[in-house]
């Protein structure tokens, strides 16, 4: 059998998995992940979580982190939102320290 270097990690979650974390973090009992980001029966979504750095930090503390707090205060996302679920992820995994940096894998199947 072949061998080969691990890099980094890949979570698998399904979409009531996500929908929980963000129950549980961000106190967000309605958020419906398929619904937010339209996605259809039978995806999957990959995301990699990793730590901000440079542009991508500039960018995140501009537009996405303010846009995830209003969320966690409102429930709801600006009309032209900077957050899908790989944001939510990057937030719980770098803000909160909820989740580990990795891959992400979301499977959207019901």
């Amino acid at each position: 059998m072949e061998q080969f270097t691990v890099l980094e990690k890949v979570y698998k979650l399904d979409y009531n998995e996500f929908e929980e974390l963000v129950r549980k973090y961000l106190n967000q009992d309605t958020y419906n992940v398929i619904a937010e980001n339209e996605y259809s029966n039978y995806e999957h979504h990959l995301f990699h979580v990793k730590p901000f750095n440079g542009y991508e930090l500039d960018y995140y503390n501009k537009f996405t982190k303010p846009d995830i707090e209003s969320f966690i205060i409102t429930g709801k996302f600006k009309k032209y939102h900077t957050v899908g679920a790989g944001s939510l992820l990057e937030y719980l995994a770098d803000e909160l320290l909820a989740i580990p940096f990795g891959y992400y894998i979301l499977e959207i199947n019901w």
